[in-house]
């Protein structure tokens, strides 16, 4: 059994993936924290 991100379905946002993968080629950590942040928010806000 493999584990699924949680946010993963944000990455399927053009403007989301370019975002993550500019984070990404500088910190692997700061970009999924990044990303766990913002569907975070968009969980409390009820917003996609």
């Amino acid at each position: 059994m493999t584990m699924q991100p949680k946010y993963r379905e944000l990455l399927l946002d053009d403007d989301i993936r370019r975002w993550f993968e500019n984070l990404k080629a500088k910190s692997v950590l700061t970009a999924t924290v990044a990303l766990r942040n913002l569907g975070h928010y968009c969980e409390l806000t009820k917003t996609t």
